[in-house]
């Protein structure tokens, strides 16, 4: 005779294998499969070793916490699956956290396989989707990364909602740069897209009258004097093949696709970008040492002005520090007013720039603009009766920033832009062509970014 409570030992011990595996990490090295809970995949995480590849089981998760990463992984979505994580609340912590991982390899991918690939498009084909909640607070990310990580790629993810997609070294306790690539993703109706900030603090002199190395002096005092250790190599972040778009108004205040402070460093190429304005904000408002650098080309960027809660801001870059090179872009205006301007430039007013952080070297050639009646070359040195794409905002500060036209070097103020490319041999960019296309990292060969120089106070 059975007992019932025999009977319910058996039924107990006939479900257990059914319940663990909904949540579980499975496999040994090189290969595991992990559910897509976070306590599972940090266990697959944790029990991994470098080059080791992690893949993620259909289904979908709510994320309280991060998965911390440390050495070089492939977290993978299966072969025709769908992996979709959701944040418990607004301000959660990022679904993935890769921190200290050097020139080891990174990669995190919703590349299922699927044919037509349709992710960048309209993001119905990516393997991995990332939904938080709207946040007003400037608090959260989808992805934080904190060098130094100098080697990475993150792609065909569709991403929605938050302050923004990707924080990189928000904190002083960074202590190294941060290189790598986001490619082929579908990231719509964030407050800012990527939060572009490098505030490592392992440098003593902070860079030219910067407050302090948390606010982005490091990244300053590396980066002045060595323009072309960066500009064109593979030395940085890219935002390369993504489509950055907003179906609805993000949390008030959203301030665009890219938004630079702290010592923030970015390449954005072959992009599409559109939805409301402004796309690309640099800030250098006080005590914060401004954005250092922008790299922007090939992109094609629609300002609409049509989202309800938000107003053309009447430009489409705001460009308030650092230097820049912005090539070979489409512009195109919404603007039931017809007032943009693709760019304007800005010394912080109010007396919050920081001396010596002012827009400088900005050089912009080959782009053009449409205004509702076709593309139209923008004016140039060699073209001075086109439309008008670069202007200064009469708020400017001194030195109010000042063109240089043809191949005159220098000018007075020391805040100097250029309808130009970097031809004359005085030019600080002279000889800079842009990194290879596509990114070395989206080959099936692993290419290990070596790490850059001029990281510690060592320098100069």
């Amino acid at each position: 005779m059975i007992r019932s409570s025999h009977i319910v030992v058996l039924v107990v011990a006939l479900l257990l294998p059914l319940l663990e595996a909904k949540a579980a990490c499975t496999g040994s090295s090189p290969n595991w499969t992990s559910t897509p809970d976070q306590a599972s995949v940090q266990s697959c995480v944790n029990s991994a070793s470098n080059g080791d590849i992690i893949t993620l089981s259909a289904g979908s998760a709510t994320y309280s916490s991060t998965v911390t990463i440390s050495k070089g992984l492939t977290i993978q979505v299966a072969s025709g699956q769908t992996v979709t994580l959701t944040s418990s609340n607004a301000t959660s912590p990022p679904f993935f956290t890769v921190k200290g991982t050097g020139s080891n390899f990174v990669h995190i991918s919703g590349n299922n396989g699927a044919s037509p690939d349709n992710c960048k498009t309209d993001g119905s084909t990516c393997g991995l989707v990332l939904n938080r909640s709207n946040d007003s607070s400037f608090n959260s990310s989808a992805i934080l990364i904190m060098g130094p990580v100098l080697s990475f790629r993150i792609d065909h993810v569709k991403g929605n909602k938050g302050d923004s997609f990707l924080y990189s070294n928000n904190d002083s306790s960074a202590t190294g740069e941060i290189h790598g690539v986001i490619d082929h993703s579908y990231l719509i109706n964030y407050g800012r897209t990527y939060f572009a900030q490098n505030q490592m603090s392992t440098d003593n002199t902070y860079g030219s009258s910067c407050p302090g190395g948390t606010n982005g002096g490091t990244s300053w005092h590396n980066f002045l004097g060595h323009q072309t250790s960066y500009a064109g190599t593979g030395n940085l972040i890219y935002f390369e093949d993504n489509q950055i778009n907003w179906t609805a108004a993000p949390a008030s205040p959203g301030q665009g696709a890219f938004y630079s402070q702290y010592g923030g460093m970015v390449v954005i190429r072959y992009n599409i970008i559109g939805g409301w304005s402004e796309e690309i904000t640099d800030e250098g408002d006080a005590p914060a040492c401004g954005a250092v650098y922008y790299e922007v080309y090939n992109n094609t960027i629609t300002e609409n002005c049509g989202l309800t809660g938000f107003n053309c801001e009447g430009k489409i870059f705001d460009i308030r520090s650092g230097n820049g090179l912005y090539h070979d872009n489409a512009f195109i205006t919404k603007d039931p007013a017809g007032t943009s301007t693709p760019a304007t430039l800005i010394n912080y007013p109010n007396g919050a720039h920081v001396a010596g952080h002012d827009p400088n070297n900005i050089y912009w050639w080959n782009n053009t603009w449409d205004r509702g009646s076709g593309a139209l070359a923008c004016q140039s040195d060699s073209n001075p009766s086109g439309p008008v794409c670069v202007n200064v905002d009469g708020t400017s500060q001194a030195p109010v920033p000042t063109r240089v036209i043809g191949a005159a070097s220098g000018c007075s103020g020391g805040a100097c832009f250029y309808l130009r490319p970097p031809t004359t041999s005085g030019d600080v960019f002279f000889g800079y062509t842009p990194y290879t296309y596509p990114h070395p990292l989206l080959g099936n060969t692993v290419t290990q970014v070596s790490p850059p120089s001029k990281l510690t106070a060592t320098v100069q």
